[in-house]
């Protein structure tokens, strides 16, 4: 079962390597990424990040979706990252189930607006976040366990 599904274009790094696993209990890790899954390099340096005793699985957004509809995930307890809001709304559109989505972290760039200090979206972050919204997903904004959770919506 997935206990966070966040939105993150770090995916993993300290927070969702070391504070989010323990936060939530978590006994893997499932990183949702058509590039990354391609990229042994990054794929061996994820691997170094993961703490002992979770589990890490790197995969196309597809295969995460058949995965995470599987026997052996019911059974895990996972944290689920992808880097964009169209790969979210990719995974929940195959997925049920998947009702809350950490909106925590999109970066900055030319032809992106700022929504929040955490938060810069493009034309097609704000369509996909909408589809989702349309999905009756709950899109909360909050980049630690502790923070303040902001709805998605605020920034729309």
């Amino acid at each position: 079962m997935v206990s966070i599904f966040r939105i993150d274009f770090r995916l993993l790094h300290f927070q969702t390597a070391q504070v989010w696993p323990k936060k939530m209990g978590c006994d893997m890790i499932v990183i949702a990424n058509d590039n990354v899954s391609k990229d042994s390099m990054r794929i061996s340096l994820m691997k170094m990040s993961t703490p002992a005793g979770i589990k890490l699985k790197i995969c196309p957004v597809d295969d995460a979706a058949q995965y995470l509809m599987s026997d052996k995930a019911k059974s895990r307890n996972i944290e689920l990252l992808v880097d964009s809001p169209k790969d979210a709304y990719r995974i929940r559109e195959k997925v049920e189930g998947l009702d809350d989505i950490n909106v925590a972290l999109l970066k900055g760039g030319e032809g992106k607006r700022m929504a929040s200090p955490s938060l810069f979206f493009s034309e097609e972050d704000e369509e996909y976040l909408k589809k989702l919204a349309e999905l009756k997903v709950n899109l909360l904004s909050y980049v630690t366990p502790d923070d303040r959770k902001v709805p998605v919506k605020n920034y729309l």
